[in-house]
C-alpha cells in the first residue's frame, strides 16, 4: 500500500471516528412503512400507521389516555409525520 492510500484509509477511519463520537453518524432515511409508529412533527400522540396510499398519503390510528376503547384514525400528508424515537 502506497503512502497516499495509507493516509487515504487513515483519514476515512478518523471521519468515522469522529462523527461516532459526535454522535453524527450518517443514516440514510428510512421510507415509512405500514406498522411504523409516528408522530405529527408538530407534536401529539404517537401513532401507528395503518396504511399508505399510492398519492403519499398516510393513514394512522392511535388511542388517547382520556378514551382508551376508542380507536382514533386519521388521514395525513406524509410530510407532516416524523418518527419516533
Amino acid at each position: 500500500m502506497d503512502r497516499l492510500s495509507e493516509f487515504s484509509c487513515q483519514f476515512k477511519l478518523f471521519r468515522l471516528v469522529s462523527s461516532i463520537m459526535a454522535d453524527e453518524v450518517p443514516v440514510e432515511p428510512k421510507s415509512p412503512e405500514e406498522g411504523d409508529v409516528v408522530q405529527l412533527k408538530s407534536g401529539g400522540p404517537k401513532m401507528t400507521i395503518d396504511k399508505i396510499l399510492p398519492s403519499g398519503t398516510v393513514i394512522c390510528s392511535w388511542f388517547d389516555a382520556e378514551k382508551p376503547d376508542v380507536r382514533h384514525r386519521e388521514t395525513f400528508r406524509a410530510k407532516m409525520l416524523q418518527p419516533t424515537i
